[in-house]
């Protein structure tokens, strides 16, 4: 799995206001954001790119109601 940083970095044009989004939800640890923001972001691209976000938003999607988390 590849970091956010790295997906907001290669994130196509269409999709770098999605990521920051993403990637500050990240920040802020809430999760439930994040993988709204990723799968999304996931849906309208395609690739390799598409695979790594659906990655990340499972990743977040573990993390959703942890102690700690918003």
């Amino acid at each position: 799995m590849i970091s956010a940083l790295e997906l907001l970095l290669t994130a196509p044009v269409e999709q770098s206001v999605r990521l920051k989004i993403a990637y500050s939800a990240i920040v802020d640890g809430d999760w439930d954001q994040a993988a709204f923001s990723l799968n999304h972001a996931a849906r309208e691209t395609g690739g390799d790119w598409s695979t790594n976000c659906r990655e990340l938003a499972n990743f977040c999607t573990r993390h959703i109601g942890q102690e700690g988390n918003q």
